[in-house]
């Protein structure tokens, strides 16, 4: 037989008998604390849904204080942005402005170089000789006697134009026509010395190829009143076979940076 409630034992007393007033007062007692302990227990679970709730709402505000700082972030780094954006607009509007300003100014400045540059120089510009000696000799210094020397022609077989300066030109200037006097254009073939190898040798896990130096190419036969323009090396490999028809340039002329621009004059090997 199940058990029953409280509630049901007390409606049971009532309609069984009324003569038993201790058993009804008992279950009347059990009744009245079953039901504090239901009203607590309900009182426990509403104070923990409140909590719940609380906490909740804790959480969600501080979700939402935590997207609202990164959206206010957000916004005021965007307007950083749009700034900085508007500048570097205005920068390369500026900077355009200014670079055709300086075009213009460059047209205009290479405009007056040409017209100063016409006027000054009214003669034709330094000869491109293939007869030496020049129009026009070094000031102070005579030119050599020498046989007929009008008739003298020089060949540039290196692979660069060969200018020639006055002895008096000074290094370290950048300006290739400050005492130009002539320029010698260079021939198609230049003057080369060939290599053969013979062999190759390891000496210590290191290969020695074994080169025999001396052979010319595009070097033309010596002829009378001809003096070709070659490299040192060409010049020293043909010496000792009667060539003192060679010539090489002699007394460098270097720019600013060091570099080679031309020579004061041309010397013979011997």
């Amino acid at each position: 037989m199940p058990k029953r409630t409280p509630r049901e034992q007390i409606e049971r007393a009532f309609h069984v008998s009324f003569k038993l007033p201790e058993q009804a007062t008992a279950l009347l007692d059990a009744y009245r604390d079953q039901v504090r302990e239901e009203l607590a227990a309900a009182e426990k679970r509403a104070e923990q849904w409140e909590q719940a709730r609380d906490a909740e709402v804790l959480a969600t505000t501080r979700v939402f204080d935590e997207y609202y700082r990164r959206w206010q972030s957000t916004v005021v780094e965007a307007r950083r942005q749009a700034r900085r954006a508007d500048e570097l607009e205005q920068r390369a509007v500026d900077s355009a402005w200014n670079t055709m300003r300086l075009g213009e100014e460059i047209t205009r400045l290479r405009a007056a170089l040409r017209e100063a540059r016409d006027t000054l120089t009214a003669s034709a510009p330094p000869p491109r000789c293939s007869t030496w000696p020049p129009s026009s000799p070094p000031a102070g210094r005579p030119r050599t006697a020498g046989p007929n020397p009008r008739n003298t022609v020089l060949i540039n077989l290196t692979p660069h134009p060969i200018r020639i300066y006055r002895p008096e030109r000074a290094d370290g200037s950048d300006d290739i026509d400050d005492g130009l006097l002539c320029v010698i254009p260079p021939e198609k073939q230049p003057a080369r010395i060939a290599t053969v190898e013979l062999g190759t040798e390891y000496t210590d896990l290191v290969p020695t190829s074994m080169v025999e130096y001396g052979h010319t190419h595009n070097l033309p036969p010596k002829r009378e009143g001809v003096y070709p323009i070659v490299s040192l090396p060409v010049a020293l490999s043909r010496v000792p076979y009667g060539r003192n028809d060679l010539r090489v340039p002699y007394l460098e002329v270097r720019n600013s940076t060091g570099t080679v621009i031309g020579c004061r004059m041309l010397a013979q090997p011997v």
